[in-house]
């Protein structure tokens, strides 16, 4: 792990590696929860065991939106991760920096984290905040991922053992589709 990620001041000048992880944070309990998030990311995906980490409170979204470098940072960002509160809606002046950063990913693939605390079960509906985080997501192209154990599954997927199990195993559709003449298929 980068001595960048414990610094929530590092300088631009600091920056070695290729991976980039924006995180923007409530307070210090969502921090903290983000900290241990990027510490599963770099135990579970060997290629981000040198990331740097970009910290922002969200509550410094209307400086934020003066800054452009942090609105180009977060548009190249490989990882954008939210760690809000369940409750209530993101500030105007946030979603207003969203949009912005949204606007310059262009087709940049990547992955949207939303780590939501609160009280709500896995069934309740969801809250407003990651109903607007999946929404960002979808409209990015980027992967959304809720929970600490949804990165262990979607690194296990990544992982070169899966994908080369994957690609070798013939499924009953496969099959099917293998053994059928092509002359003979019924037109749609």
């Amino acid at each position: 792990m980068s001595a960048t990620m414990n610094n929530p001041n590092w300088a631009p000048e600091e920056r070695q590696t290729n991976h980039r992880v924006m995180v923007i944070y409530e307070n210090a309990s969502g921090r903290e929860h983000a900290l241990r998030f990027c510490e599963e990311l770099t135990a579970h995906c060997p290629e981000y065991a040198d990331v740097e980490v970009e910290w922002l409170p969200s509550s410094q979204a209307s400086s934020l939106l003066q800054r452009l470098e942090v609105v180009d940072q977060a548009a190249k960002a490989d990882w954008v991760v939210f760690a809000v509160n369940q409750d209530g809606d993101f500030s105007n002046e946030l979603k207003l920096w969203i949009e912005l950063w949204l606007g310059k990913r262009c087709e940049r693939e990547g992955t949207l984290v939303g780590l939501i605390s609160g009280t709500c079960a896995p069934c309740d509906m969801a809250c407003f905040k990651e109903v607007y985080l999946r929404h960002v997501a979808h409209r990015a192209g980027m992967d959304y991922l809720a929970h600490l154990h949804s990165l262990t599954q979607w690194a296990d997927a990544q992982s070169l053992e899966t994908v080369a199990e994957r690609a070798t195993r013939v499924t009953a559709v496969l099959e099917q589709i293998l053994h059928t003449d092509p002359q003979t298929a019924p037109l749609l």
